[in-house]
């Protein structure tokens, strides 16, 4: 980017969805749920109360509540399986919020979501995945739930261990002799 474009902001499927919420985050993105499905049933009574963007803001509330994925991201009979976007989100959301607790599991999400993605995704967003899932590769993942983590944070991690994996390699040869330095 230059100095003089604009800031980048990432398209829908390329956005952070799992970033650590407090409990009284979560009961507003709860609230601001029920507001959207209000909103649905108004724009669209043929749908009902069926708000993609609901279940979606519902299921990450959730995860920060009471550290249970929601059935809703990968039910069948969600509406989120209706459609390519709705799937792909769906499944993007819940690898963000297992690998946010470096949960197993999260990382297989991540990347089969991208495979489905790749087509729909500017090239901006394309790269910008792939570099994020490249950091990911390299994290521990357990099956029982790590301390939470922002993305900020779990990039700088895996970056961490992948050059710990390479070895630091260092230009500077040292004397041993020198013992200043």
């Amino acid at each position: 980017m230059t100095k003089n474009s604009k800031e980048y902001i990432p398209g829908i499927l390329a956005r952070w969805y799992a970033s650590p919420l407090d409990p009284q985050q979560a009961e507003e993105l709860k609230k601001s749920a029920v507001l959207r499905r209000k909103q649905a049933i108004t724009r669209s009574p043929e749908r009902g109360a069926i708000s993609r963007t609901a279940i979606l803001m519902e299921a990450v509330a959730d995860f920060w509540l009471t550290g249970e994925l929601s059935s809703q991201l990968d039910s069948p009979s969600s509406p989120l399986q209706k459609s390519s976007h709705g799937k792909i989100l769906a499944q993007t959301i819940r690898g963000q919020l297992l690998i946010s607790r470096q949960i197993e599991g999260g990382l297989a999400d991540l990347k089969e979501s991208f495979k489905l993605a790749a087509p729909l995704l500017k090239a901006d967003d394309y790269f910008l995945l792939m570099e994020r899932y490249k950091h990911f590769e390299t994290l521990p993942l357990t099956k029982n739930a790590q301390s939470v983590k922002t993305e900020y944070e779990l990039l700088n991690l895996g970056g961490v261990i992948k050059k710990l994996r390479q070895g630091i390699s260092s230009k500077l040869k040292h004397d041993p002799t020198d013992i200043y330095g």
